[in-house]
């Protein structure tokens, strides 16, 4: 759900923060949705993103408004505590 609402790649520890997981069943989480083929995991540092745009679309369409409104708001919040997020990501979340 963060990573279709993001719009963009996320880390490990930003989605941890985000999803307010513990590393086990972020992790656990994550395998899963590579298995399936709905994310791909790129770079270096690691990075996290769905396989496609049209992937996110169709996922984040699946999230009620508030549930939706609700993982913006802990995006906007993980990426303003860390710092690592400019104004206008800010003001997308």
């Amino acid at each position: 759900e963060f990573l279709c609402a993001s719009g963009r790649k996320l880390s490990e520890s930003e989605l941890r923060a985000a999803s307010q997981l513990d590393a086990a069943a972020l992790s656990g989480a994550l395998d899963r949705l590579r298995d399936e083929h709905l994310i791909v995991v790129s770079g270096d540092p690691v990075l996290f993103e769905p396989l496609h745009d049209k992937v996110r679309v169709a996922m984040r369409d699946c999230l009620d408004a508030g549930r939706l409104e609700a993982r913006h708001g802990r995006l906007a919040e993980t990426f303003e505590q860390a710092g690592s997020a400019d104004p206008e990501t800010l003001a997308y979340h």
